[in-house]
């Protein structure tokens, strides 16, 4: 088994694809069925409940007002009022509605413009959708220094995308020289979080020694945490070391 400390683990722009797969979409957080809600239930929805207890009562988890605030997005009911009043959720769910052409005539010029606003105003979705994009130069310059600025602003918050973005390039040494100690501490809090790719990353580096300190036992945790989340490198690492004789159980 290689001791490369990412030897299964996607280069930046495959990651970041990877990342959005195994994340739930920007508006909504549900998979959405615009049909299964006629518009009178949802305009009965909105009159008799207030949209600032719909989405406490998305944030608590309930499903139902999950899929409500979701076909209220889409159909770009109270998104915009929201907005002016300066609410950074409704800014990043009105940018993704313009950027992927949801519900919305794709504008891209104005998702930039409520990216940057949020993020500025310090929501972590903003601050990685504008480390993304200075990456990709969509909308704006390639800027290393902007990237790795949004990305290390929305990990702090704990952001758990981000942080497995940040702490695997920091490994890679994508940007700069590898870090590896740093990029640890990212992964580990990602990984923490629950994350798959950093939870697969953080196998690679237990099991390499790199930035942590070299434990099979611990790597194959890991591996395992991000396998059962369907993690193929994870699965693949499992597979070559219980094929070295590395997995005891």
């Amino acid at each position: 088994m290689s001791n490369n400390p990412l030897h299964g683990v996607m280069i930046w722009r495959r990651l970041l694809v990877a990342t959005i797969f195994f994340l739930t979409p920007g508006p909504g957080a549900v998979a959405l069925d615009t049909d299964a809600m006629t518009e009178q239930q949802g305009q009965e929805l909105i009159e008799t409940v207030d949209p600032a207890e719909i989405r406490k009562r998305a944030d608590s988890g309930d499903a139902m007002m999950q899929y409500s605030i979701g076909w209220m997005l889409m159909k770009g009911i109270n998104v915009e009022k929201d907005v002016a009043r300066g609410n950074t959720k409704a800014m990043v769910n009105l940018a993704y509605m313009y950027q992927d052409g949801k519900g919305l005539a794709v504008n891209d010029s104005r998702a930039l413009a409520l990216f940057s606003d949020a993020a500025t105003a310090g929501d972590p979705r903003a601050q990685m959708s504008m480390a993304m994009r200075f990456f990709n130069g969509k909308g704006v310059t390639r800027d290393a220094s902007d990237r790795m600025r949004w990305l290390r602003a929305s990990a702090v918050q704990g952001y758990a995308d981000a942080q497995t973005v940040l702490g695997t390039v920091l490994v890679q040494g994508v940007f700069s020289d590898p870090s590896y100690e740093e990029g640890a501490v990212w992964l580990k809090k990602a990984a923490n979080q629950g994350h798959p790719l950093a939870q697969s990353n953080l196998g690679d580096l237990y099991f390499g020694g790199h930035g942590v300190r070299k434990d099979h036992k611990r790597a194959l945790y890991w591996y395992r945490q991000a396998a059962a989340k369907g993690v193929p490198q994870a699965m693949d690492a499992i597979r070559r070391m219980q094929e070295n004789g590395l997995v005891q159980d």
